[in-house]
């Protein structure tokens, strides 16, 4: 692998990353019109710090009570889709990344499954390529415009 493929899946890398941070945002900016479209200064200030599930289930939770059920229909696909996205989002930001040049048009990304027994846990090793990097950063995109589009004038 060259020098220049290393850059381009650190480029990926956090692209990943900021396109997660903006589905997050996206997600807050929703959830601040759906509690008060007048005052969303409100939905900031109770979003304010909860961890990415906990938005999401507070967003649902919200939303089944707020909007007409034809308005609801199909949230919880979308949320449960960001919930998906943020399990491979946190295996690859939390996982290890071996960037050294290899053969081919990949890098090595290795995490750990932990288990609770004494620190036992399994270790695995893939193959990513910039494209799979790319596929995630597609589907947040994707997900923020679906989001995006519920944001509405009551």
């Amino acid at each position: 692998m060259s020098n220049k493929h290393i850059n381009d899946h650190e480029y990926f890398l956090g692209r990943l990353v900021a396109s997660f941070q903006s589905l997050e945002l996206t997600l807050i900016e929703y959830f601040a019109a759906l509690l008060s479209w007048q005052d969303r200064e409100l939905g900031y200030i109770v979003s304010d710090g909860l961890p990415f599930k906990k938005l999401v289930t507070t967003i649902d939770a919200v939303a089944k009570y707020k909007e007409k059920p034809e308005a609801y229909t199909g949230l919880s696909d979308l949320l449960g889709r960001c919930l998906k996205l943020e399990e491979r989002r946190n295996k690859y930001v939390h996982g290890y990344w071996d960037i050294t040049p290899t053969e081919g048009d990949s890098l090595k990304w290795v995490w750990f499954k932990r288990k609770n027994r004494l620190g036992k846990g399994n270790v695995h090793t893939e193959e990513k390529l910039a494209a799979d990097l790319d596929l995630f950063v597609n589907q947040s995109t994707d997900l923020q415009e679906a989001i995006r589009l519920r944001i509405r004038k009551p």
